[in-house]
Order: C-alpha cells, then structure tokens, then sequence
C-alpha cells in the first residue's frame, strides 16, 4: 500500500499543498480518510461508517467540518458534501498509533492483514481530491 500511496501522494497532490514545517502529517492522515472513502464508497452508501484515526486534528476536523489548514479545510467540506449525498453517517473515532492497523502497511507490516484474510483492492482518491483548488464538487 504505501509502495502505491507515498508516490501517487507526491505526483498528485504534494505539489499542491501549501509548504509548512510539519511535511503536512495531518493532511496526509485525513487523506488516509478520503482514501479509504474513494475506494469503498459503493459499499458504505447508506451506511453507519466508523472510521478510526490516530490524529486528533483530523477527527476533530471530520467532526466539525473543518479545520487545519486551508488544504485539509476544504477537502473535509468536500467529503461532508459527498457523504450527504450518499447518504452515510460517519463517525469517527480515536485510536491510539500502535493499535492502528492502518498503519502497518506504511510500514510494511502485513501480518495482522494476512491473519485477517485481507485482500488488496486497489486504492482509488475521490476524483475532487484529484484537484485540491478547483473547489466543491457539484452535487
């Protein structure tokens, strides 16, 4: 996964992003969010969907509708407005780093997935994070 993810990131949207000091960890952690969003769309329409960080900026961001800086404010619009339409209830919730299973392909730890049975699905971004400034879908 991050094989996949750390070079889309940069050719796709790191050129976009406004420079700050923190490489912009926590824009990288909602797009984990917006990732798995993109991919499993189709399956959460209509749904309760939990989704788990380990960033408090991005679940206080997803709870409130925004916040961060101006590049995470304006995708975590765009994903309330997608997820209207949808029809779907998030909620988020807090996990701590290591507990995070999400994490482990980032660091290319694949066991607990295997355990599991996972299967790899390709990773799809919704098409309005392709274009971080062009502003909010049309619904």
């Amino acid at each position: 996964m991050a094989s996949f993810c750390i070079p889309e990131f940069k050719r796709r949207i790191g050129c976009g992003l406004l420079t700050r000091n923190d490489d912009q960890i926590a824009f990288q952690e909602l797009l984990g969010v917006l990732l798995a969003w993109g991919t499993f769309r189709e399956d959460l329409e209509g749904c309760l969907w939990t989704a788990y960080v380990d960033n408090d900026g991005v679940l206080f961001s997803l709870a409130k509708g925004g916040g961060g800086g101006p590049e995470s404010h304006m995708l975590v619009g765009d994903l309330w407005l997608d997820l209207a339409e949808a029809q779907v209830d998030l909620q988020v919730a807090r996990v701590e780093s290591k507990a995070n299973v999400a994490d482990g392909p980032a660091r290319e730890l694949l066991n607990y997935l295997v355990e599991l049975g996972a299967q790899f699905v390709t990773p799809v971004l919704p098409p309005w994070v392709q274009d971080l400034w062009a502003g909010p879908p049309k619904v």
